[in-house]
């Protein structure tokens, strides 16, 4: 047995998955909402008996080490690590080859350009006027560490000259972002900057960003897209903030890496950020993961609030209760406001206000709700809003509130709200859903397969004598009759050799069903079945008996209705 096989047969998959989605037990397997795409109707199956998942919804598959990497975004190995730990397995026991992964490269940079910013700042005089700013922002030398925070000297080339000393490639160190070509050589991305390492949730280095000390624009510089780096994609400090967002289940969004580090030593162990003013689809995807609840945290300019809309609506589509959690207006960010206490903090989360409030304060900012053409305006932005709600009386709450807002009618919102809501589902795409039951074509599969080994019997031998199966039925169930029923291999391993997966992963019947259920659901199927044939040679013999009584043909129309009556006798017996 394999490394991989051993700790997959010391852990459930199930145990595994259930920390991080809401599983609920579907007949033999577990379903849930997804929670790598957005989705109202759960499509993502587990399968204790084979030890895989999959989705319906966006096909995503695998094992316990495959939904690691996906949800974790770590590598093989790495997930490897976690789960031997995790299962007693020692590792020390086997030899794993040479990292071949083409993004390795990146990592290893970047781990080697962090050595150069972090020893820049702590230990050479070019660092000094950085760590004396640092200290001043509140941040000692233990926290520095931790963050592990560095300095990029100002220099045009020190980064590139330790770097190519090191054996990296011009081209190599530019695609990583670390230099960048000029209109006659390279020259560093950062100088004379604090650099924060971009870590991601599964611990690696995927890129930097500069916060200028020389004021120098812009004030923060940021890895372009490189193989291992997304902008769009990246949270910071999730890394450290995992953990407890699982925890809570709740997650405090703000702006900039300063807004999640000061909260963040001062206590509040769930805070990220989004690098960015704009909540993206797949930030809001990946905190889903881990959060039901975000608490967004934005400057308190207009900039910020216009971010905050467009993040509340992609984060809401996706799942996530969003609150918008606002400070005092002395306060322009989380980081400023949590030097002077924590508590400011605490305050501003206690008193976060829903998503459909924030809409009404919002727009309200910007538009007279007595002048006609404003009353438009908020109408336009909150009705699409409002139909969005799905519980009815907080959507006739949000209605009543607009019509008292606009000293409009209430039936005149509520007509608006619906058309806005009906033009929204006309356009809006349909998800596949998975099925409760199995198809037809293959439900006595299914059910036959699922049953007690006497009942497989019986059952077995009765379609088959009364050619109830098809083809491909009776070649996967003479096989499981050999394999499965003569303990050759397990009803699991069978199942993924015969590429069942998807059949019996969309299966939601009852293993643990009463042999008397089992019999009666089989029973069904097969007097279904048994109908539907008879039915189609009754058709065909009425078709023939009209044929022959148009030729007068006696003989064969005596023949025809002698067999069409023994059909119409004949019964399936168990």
């Amino acid at each position: 047995m394999d490394l991989k096989e051993e700790i997959k047969n010391r852990l459930n998959i199930v145990n595994i998955i259930g920390r991080y989605v809401d599983l609920k037990k579907a007949g033999t397997n577990y379903k849930a909402n997804c929670p790598f795409h957005s989705e109202s109707t759960p499509s993502f199956m587990v399968s204790e008996e084979m030890q895989i998942f999959k989705c319906f919804g966006c096909n995503k598959s695998g094992d316990i080490f495959t939904f690691l990497m996906e949800m974790e975004g770590i590598e093989f190995k790495d997930a490897l690590n976690q789960l031997g730990e995790e299962a007693g397995v020692d590792l020390s026991k086997y030899s794993f080859k040479q990292n071949n992964n083409k993004n390795s490269i990146y990592y290893e940079m970047n781990e080697t350009a962090l050595k150069f910013f972090s020893y820049t700042l702590l230990k050479l005089p070019a660092g000094k006027k950085a760590l004396n700013y640092l200290k001043n922002r509140g941040l000692g030398e233990k926290h520095i560490k931790e963050f592990q925070l560095g300095y990029a000297p100002n220099s045009w080339n020190s980064l590139l000259n330790y770097l190519t000393k090191k054996n990296y490639t011009l081209e190599q160190l530019n695609l990583a972002g670390l230099i960048k070509k000029g209109s006659n050589n390279y020259y560093d991305v950062y100088r004379g900057r604090i650099i924060f390492p971009l870590i991601n949730q599964g611990g690696k280095i995927v890129g930097f960003s500069g916060r200028t000390i020389i004021n120098e624009d812009p004030k923060y510089i940021n890895t372009k897209d490189t193989p291992i780096f997304k902008k769009s994609d990246y949270i910071y400090n999730l890394d450290k903030a995992k953990t407890e967002i699982r925890r809570k289940k709740e997650v405090m969004v703000t702006e900039g890496e300063f807004d999640a580090i000061t909260p963040f030593i001062k206590g509040i162990k769930n805070i990220v950020a989004l690098k960015g003013t704009a909540f993206t689809t797949n930030q809001a995807k990946l905190l889903k993961r881990y959060a039901d609840t975000a608490y967004i945290f934005f400057d308190s300019d207009l900039a910020g609030n216009l971010a905050a809309v467009r993040g509340i609506q992609i984060a809401q589509n996706l799942g996530l209760d969003v609150k918008v959690a606002r400070l005092p207006q002395k306060y322009k960010d989380p980081d400023e406001a949590a030097k002077q206490s924590i508590d400011i903090i605490y305050k501003a989360i206690e008193d976060s206000i829903g998503a459909f409030d924030y809409y009404f304060e919002y727009i309200l900012k910007t538009n007279d709700s007595k002048e006609p053409l404003d009353k438009k305006k908020i109408a336009t932005f909150l009705n699409p809003k409002i139909s969005s709600i799905s519980d009815p009386i907080l959507k006739s709450h949000y209605i009543k509130k607009l019509s008292e807002l606009l000293e409009v009618e209430e039936s005149i919102i509520q007509l608006e709200v619906q058309e806005t809501k009906q033009n929204l589902e006309n356009i809006k795409d349909t998800k596949e859903t998975i099925q409760k039951k199995p198809e037809n074509g293959k439900d006595a599969l299914v059910y036959l397969i699922n049953s007690d080994k006497p009942i497989f019997n019986k059952y077995y031998k009765i379609a088959k004598k009364e050619n109830l199966l098809t083809e491909f039925e009776k070649d996967i169930l003479e096989k499981y009759k050999k394999e499965v029923l003569k303990d050759k291999v397990s009803s699991g391993v069978f199942k993924k050799k015969e590429g069942l997966e998807d059949l019996f992963l969309k299966n939601t019947l009852e293993k643990e069903e009463t042999s008397e259920r089992q019999e009666k659901e089989i029973q069904k199927i097969l007097i279904r079945r048994f109908r539907e044939t008879n039915d189609k040679i009754k058709k065909q013999l009425s078709i023939s008996i009209k044929k022959a009584e148009k030729s007068h043909n006696n003989s064969q129309i005596k023949e025809l209705s002698k067999e069409f009556n023994n059909i119409m006798k004949k019964e399936i017996k168990f």
